[in-house]
């Protein structure tokens, strides 16, 4: 198990001041209402009319703009997988190490490969932080989540994103960095799919993401980044909305591993990168999950998720997991992973 920095402080102390501790509504596929009573929505936040309306064209290339949804959509990916040692085998899958660059940065990870033909569905399992990303190993406590999900019939990627051991370190400001990591990686099963290698009875077509904590947050800007996202998982998720990450998370990411420090960014700058503010753009079905008794990301971050999922329009689903903390335990985990394959077998059919 990863060592969790104590980043949420802030959030838990709000959470007991705006209802925290009140249960997510457990919401049908359809979009069953929601109440918003605990929305935690920023006051100016645009909608996305506003922001139609009011381009910004008087600006050239920053850093800012390598950031925004509209670069992250614009812009090309790819590369090749390179497959590594044998990590063994479980009940019907071979576990295998593998490698690819990411804009320059060389990004390791592990394939969980079905036993058979195929073709199978795809799941990019994204972890959360850990204090330890240096010394960090492939083979994680995210394994619990790649194996089931393997001996269910997907085919699972789980990269070490940049700079959690032995990833190279590169940029990443914002965590943006982060996420063209699995932009690359999407593009890589698009492009090698059905050729001989990690990726032959992968099905590119049938693609999900699953975020723990801050991976969590990732898949969120993911899936708004990119329209082959079909199916999303997020569990005990960080915000997905970056005034908050810039204010009160990435400053605890040990050695500013998300590169927010220096950074001048306006209501108009945050509104073009934050995933929460972009929901609409993605048509990827969303699971939400989250303990009532989580210490590290209170239960408010998840409900305004599914309240702005809500607005949005989009298909998904919310459940609360009573007694249980950042990390889901016995009888609930093993719930918790039985309905994630229920939902990835219903979205990506």
């Amino acid at each position: 198990m990863p060592s969790f920095h104590r980043i949420f402080g802030w959030f838990v102390l709000m959470g007991f001041v705006l209802g925290a501790c009140a249960p997510l509504n457990a919401l049908p596929a359809e979009n069953a209402a929601i109440t918003s009573e605990h929305a935690v929505t920023p006051p100016g936040t645009l909608t996305a009319a506003e922001m139609s309306e009011n381009p910004i064209t008087d600006r050239s290339p920053t850093a800012l703009d390598v950031m925004t949804v509209d670069e992250l959509q614009a812009r090309t990916y790819g590369g090749e997988l390179e497959a590594g040692e044998s990590l063994g085998t479980g009940a019907g899958f071979t576990r295998t190490a593998f490698w690819y660059t990411s804009d320059g940065v060389r990004v390791a990870g592990y394939a969980s490969v079905p036993d058979g033909e195929g073709l199978f569905p795809v799941i990019i399992l994204l972890h959360g932080f850990s204090e330890n990303y240096r010394n960090y190993g492939l083979l994680n406590y995210t394994q619990l989540y790649t194996d089931s999900l393997t001996e269910a019939g997907f085919l699972v990627l789980h990269p070490n994103l940049r700079s959690f051991a032995p990833s190279e370190e590169g940029p990443n400001p914002l965590c943006t960095g982060f996420v063209v990591d699995v932009l690359n990686l999407i593009a890589i099963v698009q492009d090698q799919a059905g050729r001989p290698g990690l990726l032959e009875t992968a099905d590119p077509e049938r693609l999900g993401l699953w975020g723990h904590s801050m991976g969590g947050g990732i898949a969120q800007r993911v899936m708004v980044s990119s329209p082959a996202v079909d199916a999303v998982v997020v569990y005990a998720s960080m915000p997905s909305d970056e005034r908050v990450n810039v204010e009160q998370v990435y400053p605890t990411f040990g050695q500013d591993l998300c590169q927010a420090a220096g950074l001048e960014l306006t209501e108009e700058d945050f509104a073009r990168i934050s995933a929460i503010d972009n929901l609409a753009r993605s048509e990827a079905a969303v699971y939400v999950a989250h303990g009532e008794a989580d210490p590290v990301v209170p239960g408010f971050v998840s409900r305004e998720l599914c309240h702005r999922l809500e607005v949005a329009d989009r298909t998904f689903e919310c459940r609360d997991y009573p007694n249980q903390g950042h990390e889901f335990t016995g009888e609930a985990n093993q719930t918790f992973r039985q309905e994630t394959i229920r939902f990835y077998r219903e979205h990506l059919r």
